[in-house]
Parts: structure tokens; C-alpha cells; sequence
């Protein structure tokens, strides 16, 4: 065995992804971007990882409740972004950018949910939602558990259409986003047991 392969430790073995996913189990995660987290992350997240959740609500106005310019808001989501242990997301994606770029790890809680906000007469409405939501439960009972990877298949075919007309929601659109530009450290939840683990983390001042 060589020096260099002597000196590896069993964390260099892991491969970047699920060392990553480890180190937000484990609560060494700092700063968590969620789109759509302002409408969604109570369901999923009650106690928000320990982290301090940032919206963008409050910031829609000064203390002279005088409407913020979209140039004054982007400044604000930097300077929150820059700032540690935060949960964030939910905003157009010129607010919610500054945050999933600074994120150390991206959360979306099943991707049929993402859809969920589309009126009927849409694409994809709350039926197509539910529809995928009974077809994934049905595959889970019988062992055949759906990846991320069918996950984004599924998602991709179904917003095509109003990916094509500019139609996109702020959600489809910030997921669409972070696909392309953060896969590295995106994570699709798909098993329930999973939101459960996630459920129970708590940030530690002592990560790694």
C-alpha cells in the first residue's frame, strides 16, 4: 500500500455525495436551502434542522412600511446568504439564488409536491400531484421504491409543457434551477424514512 493510500482516511473512501449527506444527518450542516421552504417547510421540517429560518416576507417592506425595490431586496438576500446557520428558500428566484448558491446542501421534499401549487387547469394540477403521490406509494409496498433519478424523470416530462411556454412556478423554476446548477448537492427526498431522520437533526456548533 502506498503513502498516499496509508494516509486516507475511511471519509476520503465515502464518495462527496453521500459524505455529504452523512454530514446533514449528523447535523454538521449549516446552511439549507429548500425551495419553496416559506409554504412547505413546517410540514416537513417543524423544528427547521435547528437552523434559523429566513423568509422573505418580512423584508417586503421598511420600517416606514414603504415597498422594498427588487435591487434593495437582492442586496438583503446577500447579506442574509453571507451570514452563518440559516434555512432558507421559498422567494422569486432572484431573491432565492443568493441562498441556494451559499447553501452547503439543497432539500426537496418529493418532487410531486413541488407541483402541488398548480391550479387544475394547468399542466400539472393538484390531480397529477396525488396521482404520482398513490403511484409512488403503491411501488414502495410492493419494493420498488422510486430514485431520485425517476423522480426528476417524472418531474421533467410532466413541467415540460410549461417549461416550453415560460409558464413555470416559482418552485418548478427554482427546482429546475438548482438541478442544472448544484446537483452535487441537491437531494431529492423520496423515502419516508428519510424525512423522519431529517425530522430528528439538530445543528451542532461542533461539526465538522
Amino acid at each position: 500500500m502506498s503513502d498516499e493510500a496509508q494516509s486516507q482516511s475511511p471519509q476520503d473512501e465515502i464518495p462527496a455525495r453521500e459524505a455529504l449527506w452523512r454530514r446533514i444527518l449528523a447535523g454538521q450542516v449549516a446552511e439549507v436551502y429548500v425551495p419553496g421552504f416559506e409554504r412547505r417547510v413546517y410540514r416537513y421540517l417543524p423544528l427547521t434542522l435547528g437552523l434559523e429560518p429566513i423568509y422573505l416576507r418580512p423584508h417586503l417592506y421598511d420600517e416606514q412600511g414603504i415597498p422594498a425595490t427588487t435591487d434593495r431586496l437582492a442586496v438583503i438576500a446577500r447579506e442574509l446568504a453571507a451570514q452563518p446557520r440559516w434555512i432558507a428558500g421559498g422567494g422569486p428566484w432572484w431573491w432565492d439564488r443568493h441562498f441556494a448558491a451559499r447553501a452547503e446542501a439543497i432539500l426537496i421534499f418529493e418532487l410531486y409536491d413541488v407541483v402541488e401549487h398548480r391550479n387544475v387547469d394547468n399542466d400539472m394540477g393538484i390531480g397529477h400531484a396525488l396521482g404520482r403521490l398513490r403511484r409512488t406509494m403503491q411501488a414502495r409496498l410492493q419494493g420498488h421504491a422510486p430514485t431520485e433519478e425517476d423522480e426528476w424523470r417524472w418531474f421533467l416530462a410532466y413541467s415540460a409543457p410549461a417549461a416550453a411556454r415560460g409558464a413555470l412556478t416559482t418552485m418548478e423554476n427554482a427546482v429546475y434551477e438548482v438541478r442544472e446548477r448544484y446537483p452535487h448537492k441537491t437531494f431529492v427526498i423520496t423515502n419516508p424514512s428519510d424525512r423522519k431522520l431529517l425530522r430528528t437533526v439538530r445543528f451542532s456548533r461542533g461539526r465538522a
